[in-house]
């Protein structure tokens, strides 16, 4: 089961909303995600998702991911993705994910570019 949390730019004085992950988004837990990602709270114009703590990733949760970025350029943002974990990044891979968004290997990363 995935454990999510949202930290929106309000709260944190980023100039992005937040959502971090961990432990398995799969079949059971990515709705959690969907709503998250199409919530009324992200105002920013970036999205970032912290997958850096996700064990696990199956084709329910690439799903959620793919969401997320259509919800993001929906509403005019961009979505930011940041995984380190070999085996998320191999799905992403497989899934041609890696090449639709953009992903990076830690938090400072995504600030800095």
């Amino acid at each position: 089961m995935a454990e999510l949390e949202l930290r929106t730019a309000s709260d944190t004085g980023e100039a992005y909303d937040l959502i971090v992950v961990r432990g398995e988004l799969d079949l059971r837990s990515h709705d959690g995600l969907r709503g998250m990602t199409g919530s009324s709270d992200l105002t920013a114009p970036l999205l970032v998702l912290d997958l850096t703590g996700l064990e696990f990733l199956d084709s329910a949760g690439v799903g959620a991911l793919a969401l997320a970025h259509r919800q993001a350029e929906e509403r005019g943002a961009s979505l930011a993705v940041v995984a380190s974990t070999p085996s998320v990044l191999r799905v992403l891979q497989i899934t041609g994910l890696d090449h639709t968004l953009a992903v990076h290997p830690t938090l400072d990363d995504v600030s800095t570019a």
